[in-house]
């Protein structure tokens, strides 16, 4: 896998987690119909940021200095 398709893959799944996160806490507040429970929303968020740390480190360019 080349370094840029990890960093895209990384940010993607970043961006979806913090979706995720913003809807839990619109739902919670209110502001839009709870999709789920808080806690089940989190959890999914924290296993898409995992996986972007991932990728992201897997997208770093290390290449030895020639």
């Amino acid at each position: 896998m080349e370094p840029a398709t990890a960093r895209r893959i990384g940010n993607i799944a970043l961006f979806i987690a913090v979706v995720i996160l913003v809807i839990a806490i619109a739902g919670r507040f209110g502001l839009m119909p709870p999709v789920a429970h808080i806690r089940e929303l989190s959890l999914l968020a924290l296993v898409f940021a995992i996986v972007a740390r991932v990728f992201r480190r897997r997208g770093q360019d290390i290449r030895p200095s020639a």
